[in-house]
């Protein structure tokens, strides 16, 4: 059994909870939850520290958007307008659409077979 055999349930539970989760923030938490036990079944594999990487540009993006959103929405209420964070959202969710993408082609090129994972796709 690989590690990826024995890491693939904790790994696709994180990523199924980041597809429920409602939130932007909370999505992307599961999501690095996902990538620590890929860490932990290919150590050295270039296409989970682009992961990684890929997630993080994502987060401070999300995090700068959120912020000045924020600052814009309060200076909106000034002026009778409310702030919404949709446009943040539908944004971001997409990309991490690809990062999940990414994850479990990581898997199915590291030996988990198709049907394991084939509900994600």
């Amino acid at each position: 059994m690989s590690k990826v055999d024995e890491m693939g349930s904790n790994i696709l539970f994180f990523v199924g909870r980041s597809i429920e989760a409602q939130n932007l923030k909370t999505q992307i938490s599961y999501l690095y939850m996902a990538h620590v036990f890929l860490k932990k079944s290919l150590p050295d594999n270039d296409a989970v520290e682009k992961v990684y990487t890929d997630l993080t540009v994502i987060k401070e993006g999300a995090d700068w958007d959120v912020h000045e959103g924020y600052l814009k929405g309060i200076y909106q209420l000034t002026e009778q307008k409310v702030f919404d964070l949709k446009d943040v959202y539908d944004k971001y969710s997409s990309q991490l659409d690809f990062i999940r993408y990414d994850i479990m082609k990581i898997l199915l090129d590291n030996g988990l077979k198709e049907e394991q994972v084939g509900s994600f796709f």
